[in-house]
């Protein structure tokens, strides 16, 4: 009872009430926070969730990040979904700023050379490859699907599958269209896309069980004019036997860093998206390597 007050207090003063938030600092006061919370997590989930608390609140901004020229290699001052996963996982790995940056560069670069033709910039043939095979994410997708236990309801427990062809027609959307401009070799190819349907995480959310500290990606319906499928991530945590999803989210009523009931918010978009040009149609989950 006693954890779970402190637990709840540590929670309401990082998430709501407390005006300390990474945004609001300085890069010393932001260095001494992680150290704190290092030195007071061993584990890597706890940790994790305990420093992107600390980023709640951070505004949005599409790509706010770059090579170091115009744009800065790193900010604690705003981010979007991309920039805000990539900076919790090196701040979670690092207490010290200068090789927690170095670190976030091998995340969004291929080898972590920093170039704008080998940055991380599309997820399905560039960022989750990547990252898996530099051993920073794995895929626990068919994992937490197996954590459902069985059921009159759930006779076939398969994650559904997606292929993915990608061309270099595939950029032509306008969207898209200025990377066949700056990127000299594109990704393109066939990708697989494993993924558990959005019923079924809705159906099943009181009874699945997701790590903390996850991350989750949203998977769209394929288009074949559109190079990507997965339009959103962020991390998920529970509280009180419920699950959350915390991202940097852009929308009319948030552009910020958030917290959203997971049921809520995925049972929103099903039903917003279901007659769009581009439905939500699962999750995907990987689990940090750091």
């Amino acid at each position: 009872m006693i954890k779970n007050i402190v637990t709840f207090i540590f929670f309401i003063s990082t998430t709501v009430f407390s005006q300390n938030f990474f945004h609001e600092m300085g890069e010393s006061q932001i260095e001494n926070t992680i150290k704190t919370i290092h030195k007071k997590n061993r584990s890597i989930s706890n940790r994790l969730i305990h420093i992107s608390n600390y980023f709640v609140k951070m505004p949005y901004k599409n790509d706010p990040l770059g090579e170091g020229k115009n744009r800065p290699l790193y900010s604690f001052k705003e981010a979007d979904c991309v920039t805000f996963v990539e900076t919790v996982l090196a701040v979670t790995k690092y207490s010290n700023l200068k090789d927690a940056v170095a670190f976030l560069q091998k995340i969004r670069y291929k080898n972590g050379d920093i170039d704008y033709q080998k940055r991380n910039h599309f997820m399905i043939s560039q960022w989750i490859p990547n990252n898996t095979k530099n051993g920073l994410i794995k895929d626990i997708t068919q994992n937490v699907l197996d954590s459902i236990k069985i059921s009159p309801k759930n006779m076939d427990l398969t994650l559904s599958e997606m292929k993915k062809t990608i061309t270099k027609e595939s950029y032509s959307n306008s969207l898209f269209k200025k990377f066949i401009k700056l990127i000299k070799d594109l990704p393109i190819g066939e990708f697989s896309v494993k993924y558990i349907p959005l019923q079924v995480l809705i159906d099943n959310l009181d009874i699945i069980k997701i790590p903390k500290g996850s991350i989750m990606t949203l998977v769209r319906e394929n288009k074949k004019d559109y190079p990507i499928v997965i339009s959103h991530l962020g991390f998920i945590y529970s509280y009180n036997n419920k699950y959350y999803f915390r991202s940097a989210s852009y929308s009319r009523k948030h552009k910020e860093v958030k917290d959203f009931d997971l049921k809520k918010y995925i049972s929103f978009y099903k039903n917003y998206t279901k007659d769009s040009n581009w439905p939500l149609i699962g999750v995907q989950f990987y689990s940090p390597n750091l």
